[in-house]
């Protein structure tokens, strides 16, 4: 069964679960068995489970042996997916200068009519949370991609252990590969996108059902991403996160920020509550530090240099001859005036 099936399967049931009728004591009775279990299991597990992770403060005080994987794999999959989700603990992860300020609310004593309020809010959790799992847990096994082209020597990165990878070596789940210094790399995802890695890159993959996050630590990728359907491809730099689908764009992500520029389609960088559009020859950098360069010099190190300037010049020679059409001319008369009744005021 494939995953295009199980999704139209629980579809099909949460339909069928939102449409059964109901009886009104059913409902009371059930309400009152969530809030009993999830009162005493709130009890039960502060009392025996201390590092329970309730809050961002929480996640973001794991961040750390997360990254440096001294997590089990249960705790590491949940910060994983906190991260993911979480604006605030993922700039928190990629080493905001800031600390995020967490405040907590005062606590209030339940009324009971918040028990219905209780009960929907775990129904809730519990569609979302079988939502996010179906989206983990209904990705294919196996390899995430694999090294298609190698120039010099491409490593796998755990701790401190660098271990040098071959051409068709696997690269798994969250699994850090870095280019030598005067090497490049090119590595195939399973969906037939090409990621090419410029010299002193790492970066990592992280593949959901919904699609997949390539995780850019540092330095600089070219990536031509093939058509997503209904997946989705992202460049996740820290300080923005990239949207291509069906698109050849460059990431270049370093001390002072990152800069994309696009050589052909159309690609979305999101910095916090702003979301920029890019078309072919646009590009944008995430800090005043960055000044805007030439996109042939952005990109001249790549293998498919001349393919890139010529999709460029393409573009440049359809955009000038758009520009060229000339728009409709400004009006100096009309007979309408003549139609107006008298005393018209406009």
């Amino acid at each position: 069964m494939n995953n295009e099936e199980n999704g139209e399967i629980l579809d099909r049931a949460i339909s069928e679960i939102r449409d059964e009728t109901i009886e009104a004591a059913v409902v009371s009775q059930a309400a009152e068995r969530v809030w009993a279990r999830v009162a005493a299991e709130a009890a039960q597990a502060a009392a025996s489970d201390p590092g329970a992770l309730r809050t961002c403060a929480d996640f973001q005080a794991l961040i750390p042996d997360w990254r440096a994987g001294r997590l089990s794999a249960a705790r590491a999959m949940l910060v994983e997916d906190h991260v993911h989700q979480c604006p605030a603990c993922r700039k928190a992860s990629a080493g905001a200068k800031q600390p995020i300020a967490l405040v907590a609310a005062p606590r209030r004593s339940i009324a009971p009519v918040w028990k219905w309020a209780a009960a929907a809010a775990v129904v809730a959790a519990a569609g979302l949370g079988a939502y996010l799992a179906s989206d983990r847990l209904l990705v294919p096994s196996g390899p995430r991609a694999t090294v298609a082209a190698l120039e010099g020597t491409l490593y796998e990165v755990n701790g401190g252990r660098n271990t040098p990878l071959a051409p068709g070596a696997s690269i798994n789940e969250l699994e850090s590969v870095r280019t030598a210094m005067g090497s490049g790399a090119v590595i195939r995802l399973r969906d037939g996108s090409m990621v090419e890695m410029r010299q002193r890159t790492e970066l990592s993959l992280s593949e959901r059902r919904s699609g997949v996050t390539i995780r850019l630590t540092a330095g600089n990728v070219m990536v031509q991403a093939a058509k997503q359907h209904s997946r989705h491809l992202f460049v996740d730099a820290g300080d923005c996160l990239v949207s291509v689908v069906g698109t050849v764009c460059s990431v270049n992500h370093g001390v002072k920020g990152s800069r994309v520029a696009v050589v052909e389609g159309e690609v979305k960088v999101a910095q916090g509550d702003n979301v920029s559009v890019l078309h072919p020859g646009d590009q944008v950098t995430t800090s005043a530090a960055l000044t805007p360069v030439p996109i042939e010099q952005e990109i001249a190190w790549s293998r498919n240099v001349d393919q890139y300037t010529a999709l460029l010049q393409e573009f440049g020679v359809l955009r000038k001859k758009l520009e060229a059409i000339p728009g409709a001319g400004l009006r100096d008369s009309t007979r309408l005036l003549d139609l107006a009744p008298t005393g018209t005021v406009f």
